[in-house]
């Protein structure tokens, strides 16, 4: 799966906007988005839906066979 974009900025429009749907209950029901961390939560998950997009510091971190939207590549 290959990067769409790569992310180093914390001032980064999308940024601000994962940060929204973290700390926001309100945004996260107006956007029908959430923002889960980890290895294990992402694979449990991944097991029901789709993401929408996913965020990795490596490309190796994604599973193989993960079907999602964009995969970002992000600094720590």
């Amino acid at each position: 799966m290959e990067s769409d974009m790569n992310i180093t900025s914390l001032q980064h429009p999308t940024v601000k906007h994962l940060v929204k749907l973290r700390h926001n209950r309100d945004y996260r029901e107006e956007h029908g988005s959430a923002v889960i961390e980890g290895a294990k939560m992402v694979s449990e998950v991944c097991q029901h839906i789709a993401p929408k997009s996913l965020f990795v510091l490596d490309q190796l971190l994604v599973p193989s066979g993960l079907k999602s939207g964009p995969v970002v590549t992000v600094s720590e």
